[in-house]
């Protein structure tokens, strides 16, 4: 892990295998087995590594939440996921959650703990869960994806063949969010595939000329960027006369970008390097689909097709029928395959709606599918592309983030003041433009106003 100051953080598999198993050892003794839900809430750092594989090894299934949640959230996942343990860096944060039903731990206490005679635990079942995602909910409370073993080894699997991870690359550069689902797509890339991890702070990702420094110095050969930081770094490429021909690997994903800037993005690297657009959902285990060019065929102002499945997963764009429609026909995106995941943790009602099993063939011994509803408006091209168009609800994108708009204007309805508020998102137009999320109320007869950004965050997390 690159340092301010220079240097860097370094942890061998040796030494990571070695803490993990004692860490895992030592949550046994606190009761953690098969099927339990432990809450990560660490900032990003070798000890948040070795923290998620200690719960993996003791048979459980991390959360990872951010370190600065709404206690009120937190409290929320907790009941919501039946989880068993609450993790956190130090005393202070855990007099934060000291109202929560269940043991908040420091990881000084942890430490402390007497492992369990038997050592860790070993045999966790393929269809158990590995980790829990949340993912933001119209209803005002966020949705907790559970996600299994089989799953993510799907996920793997896909990536190993398609991005040609034991051949082509070897030092992964990790910058998402740890409860953001691409974190665990960028540890299990680099892990399983037996390579080097770098971690990026939040400080390092915002200092574009000094990640691309930690990346020349760290030998970064893979990376996976949301469009809104790729955009900075080809600036800053641009006006240092830079290039990224070094990288074997790039994507991007998480977010919609323009065939232009995929271009502009490919002039920078040179010709080994591959460029690919992402897409996945954190309900379908993180990447469902990849486009690697050309886009010779396509106008630079349209958004960069996600191009075709990858393996072990299916694309299905259906009409309101449930039935496929042709190439150039705009339907809902579906998709199918091994990453599908469980379901919704404690929402049987939202699990039953978007998690639905039919048969889509018609041929004779057709078997039924097990399919996830994306809410994603697409349409097939004449060459076998995908092509998203939209959405069919109010879910937007923000720097790699969905963000439900109605559970933004559900929380704000709960302030009295307001009689209504409507909420979307507007960009500014400084040097650095940025979007955000903007509400529009009308206030309540007789209001008289009130703190409304003061208790917002309270009820909201960050992005």
């Amino acid at each position: 892990m690159p340092l301010p100051g220079g240097g860097a953080r370094r942890l061998t598999y040796g030494e990571l295998e070695r803490r993990a198993a004692e860490g895992a050892a030592r949550l046994r003794t606190l009761g953690v087995t098969a099927g339990s839900v432990v809450v990560v809430c660490l900032d990003k750092s070798p000890e948040l590594i070795v923290t998620l594989l200690a719960v993996l090894k003791a048979g459980g299934a991390y959360l990872p939440l951010r370190p600065d949640q709404p206690a009120e959230r937190i409290a929320h996942l907790v009941r919501t996921t039946g989880a068993d343990l609450v993790i956190v860096s130090g005393e202070p944060a855990r007099e934060g959650t000291a109202a929560l039903p269940v043991i908040t731990l420091t990881l000084d206490a942890l430490h402390a703990t007497e492992p369990h005679p038997d050592g860790p635990r070993q045999d966790a079942a393929p269809d158990s869960p590995a980790y829990v995602i949340t993912t933001s909910g119209s209803t005002g409370r966020p949705k907790a994806v559970r996600v299994s073993h089989r799953n993510l080894a799907s996920a793997y699997g896909a990536w190993r063949q398609e991005y040609r991870l034991e051949s082509d690359v070897r030092v992964h550069l990790q910058m998402a969010e740890p409860s953001f689902d691409v974190f665990t797509g960028d540890l299990v890339r680099a892990l399983c595939s037996g390579g080097n991890l770098v971690l990026a702070d939040r400080d390092l990702l915002f200092d574009t000329a000094r990640l691309y420094r930690a990346m020349r110095q760290e030998r970064v050969d893979c990376a996976e960027f949301v469009p809104a930081v790729v955009r900075g770094l080809m600036d800053h490429c641009a006006r240092e006369g830079l290039r990224l021909d070094f990288l074997r690997l790039l994507v991007v994903g998480s977010d919609a970008w323009k065939v232009g800037e995929y271009q502009r993005l490919g002039e920078l690297c040179g010709p080994a390097t591959r460029l690919v657009n992402s897409y996945g959902l954190t309900e379908a285990t993180i990447d469902s689909a990849f486009f690697e060019g050309p886009v010779d065929d396509l106008e630079p102002g349209l958004m960069v097709p996600i191009g075709r499945p990858l393996s072990n997963s299916a694309l299905h764009v259906l009409d309101a029928h449930g039935e496929p429609v042709p190439p150039g026909v705009p339907g809902e995106l579906w998709i199918g395959g091994e990453g599908v995941a469980l379901g919704y943790a404690g929402d049987p009602g939202q699990t039953a709606d978007r998690f639905v099993t039919r048969t889509l063939s018609k041929r004779p011994g057709a078997r039924p599918e097990r399919l996830y509803r994306t809410g994603d408006i697409a349409r097939w091209d004449a060459h076998g592309r995908v092509h998203l168009l939209g959405r069919t609800d109010g879910q937007v994108k923000l720097r790699g983030h969905r963000i439900e708009i109605g559970e933004i204007e559900a929380h704000l309805a709960q302030w009295p003041p307001l009689a209504r508020a409507v909420v979307t998102v507007t960009t500014d137009t400084g040097e650095r433009p940025r979007s955000a999320p903007t509400a529009y109320r009308p206030p309540a007869p007789r209001s008289t106003g009130g703190p409304c950004a003061a208790t917002w965050p309270a009820r909201c997390p960050r992005t």
